[in-house]
């Protein structure tokens, strides 16, 4: 028997929700009895609706990844700021073995982040110049 789309399925227009593998097996399923059963504007229908449910399963899928990788960026971002704080309050405290450790991690930090636009130096620091001799 045939498969009409109108009673086994939505019409092609409708939304299929992402991440519904078990709607991609029957979509698949059922476009292969279409064809067995040669009922190929039927098939043409169930093709369609295939190739858009893959095709937001896909979006769904990198707007996850996305998603993810923005959480991690802002962690990573937040650890680095946290790092030039703590630097910076070891160096206050002339606590220079800390602020070292300290320094030596953000460093760390920022290689793995990857991140060309995280810089291991605050943006407002000043560059060391060595002290002058009084004249």
């Amino acid at each position: 028997p045939a498969v009409q789309p109108s009673l086994a399925c939505p019409p092609a227009s409708a939304a299929v929700p992402a991440g519904t593998g078990g709607r991609l097996a029957e979509l698949q399923q059922q476009l292969e009895a279409a064809v067995a059963a040669e009922e190929y504007a039927t098939a043409a229908e169930l093709k369609q609706m295939l190739d858009t449910a893959r095709e937001r399963e896909a979006a769904a899928r990198e707007a996850a990844r996305d998603e993810a990788a923005a959480m991690a960026a802002a962690r990573a971002e937040a650890q680095i700021n946290e790092l030039r704080q703590a630097i910076k309050a070891a160096a206050a405290l002339e606590d220079y073995a800390e602020a070292a450790r300290l320094q030596a991690q953000l460093k760390a930090l920022v290689a793995t982040a990857g991140s060309p636009a995280v810089d291991a130096k605050p943006q407002d620091a000043k560059p060391k110049t060595a002290p002058t001799a009084p004249a």
